[in-house]
């Protein structure tokens, strides 16, 4: 699992009209994922906080955080 934390607000990365073409995160760091693949690693979907300097909201990303290491490595 990746981990990203991106000033830009997250329309930057999924509005197809946009920089990075609504190719999303992982599209940015392809070669990242790529490498711990041929490692032998398998993808868990990433977690990204975005605008995080601008309209930061860091109840929210925490709350986020949480679910996200819930749902995919189960309740401690």
């Amino acid at each position: 699992m990746l981990s990203f934390t991106w000033n830009a607000p997250v329309e930057s990365l999924t509005d197809p009209n946009q920089f990075f073409k609504g190719l999303g995160a992982d599209s940015v760091h392809g070669p990242i994922i790529r490498s711990h693949e041929f490692c032998g690693m398998k993808q868990i979907p990433s977690f990204q906080c975005n605008d995080v300097i601008k309209n930061p909201d860091f109840d929210s990303y925490i709350k986020n955080y949480e679910a996200h290491l819930t749902q995919y490595f189960g309740k401690q």
